[in-house]
């Protein structure tokens, strides 16, 4: 690419609400190296109150007129999670590059069929894991690789959410076949920072799932809905280097939401923590090397990306490296291969909570 801004056609920008309003906006347009060139929707009034609220040139009503539009290089999906895999391939199939929320696809399935066709288009693929643009985690990935722990021997992660069992934000959520349950939204992110953070992959591992509702209040519709999503997750396994980890991620809360990360090492340990996901909240670190004390706070000099705050602060990072890679040629941001290893991961747990013979009875 040229040294011109990376130029950016969005389907699903709306001027009322939604993700893209509140953390893709106000990100691109902090970044001179990225600009917002086209939108598209549904319906060509809402069409064209975003482009003119967000001052993209181009408004469209379907994913195919925005991939075919000359003035944009990259098309970004950022709808429902079910409808992330069609209009994934209408971009590709435009010729163009992509950049897709998390989750990638529905499951392993359609996320592996979209790295095959990005791959085969000659196009690149990047996914929303925007927790790889957090300043924290970053700084943590730093001192893992500069020996801050020693050898790495264990990582366990917890977090508690309100969203998938006695209530969940959208009815499609309660559906195990979207592939936007506890799982793969906070799962998914929780289990890529651990990833991000290590620079390593799960190996191996066994998983536990529980569906103690039949039913869920689906907040979109106001109403009970059959719940097939699982409302927690358990897993435990070994990463790449030998170390061992551990995750559970509850959808019950009461009230708020909490995230932990724990890091130990022969000569280290470090702890990352925040009030909500990681890949949306100002994160905490802590850490020590002395074995007679408990962690402490450790400063991170490195502000929030073009000095937004979350969650529109870690999408400007993302979008940074996005741009970067595509005019240095190089491999810095989240990309489909990233993606499709992370939804590898969870279909393996998924499977194995499946499975027969996965649990095993005490006594």
């Amino acid at each position: 690419m040229s040294q011109s801004p990376l130029r950016v056609g969005f389907v699903g920008a709306t001027p009322d609400s939604g993700w893209a309003r509140y953390a893709h906006i106000p990100a691109i347009q902090a970044l001179p190296e990225v600009s917002l060139s086209a939108v598209a929707t549904t319906r060509r009034e809402s069409a064209e109150r975003a482009a003119s609220a967000f001052g993209a040139a181009h408004a469209f009503t379907s994913v195919a007129d925005l991939a075919a539009c000359a003035d944009v290089d990259l098309v970004a999906v950022s709808v429902k999670a079910p409808q992330h895999f069609g209009a994934v391939m209408t971009a590709i199939d435009g010729g163009k590059h992509v950049f897709v929320e998390w989750p990638m696809g529905a499951n392993a399935e359609q996320s592996r069929a979209m790295t095959e066709a990005a791959s085969k288009a000659g196009v690149r693929g990047f996914v929303g894991l925007q927790d790889r643009a957090s300043p924290t985690v970053r700084h943590a990935r730093k001192l893992v690789a500069d020996g801050y722990l020693g050898r790495v021997y264990g990582a366990t992660m917890w977090s508690a959410y309100p969203h998938w069992a006695t209530r969940c934000f959208a009815a499609y959520a309660a559906d195990v076949a979207s592939g936007a349950d506890v799982l793969a939204i906070p799962g998914g992110h929780g289990l890529d920072v651990i990833r991000c953070v290590l620079n390593d992959e799960v190996t191996r591992l066994a998983g536990w799932e529980t569906r103690l509702r039949p039913t869920v209040l689906a907040l979109d519709v106001q109403r009970e809905v059959p719940k097939t999503a699982a409302d927690q997750f358990a897993a435990s396994g070994q990463l790449g280097s030998g170390a061992l980890f551990s995750v559970h991620v509850v959808g019950a809360a009461v009230h708020g939401e909490r995230w932990r990360l724990q890091l130990v090492g022969d000569e280290g340990e470090l702890v990352l923590e925040g009030d909500g996901m990681p890949e949306m909240t100002p994160l905490r670190l802590f850490g020590t090397r002395n074995r007679d004390a408990f962690p402490t706070p450790i400063e991170v000099a490195e502000g929030p990306p073009a000095g937004l705050p979350e969650p529109a602060g870690n999408m400007a990072g993302l979008w940074a490296m996005i741009a970067a890679d595509l005019r240095d040629g190089t491999a810095t941001a989240p990309d489909f291969e990233c993606g499709l290893r992370l939804r590898a991961t969870l279909a393996a747990i998924a499977g194995s909570a499946a499975a027969e013979n996965a649990p095993r009875a005490v006594g």
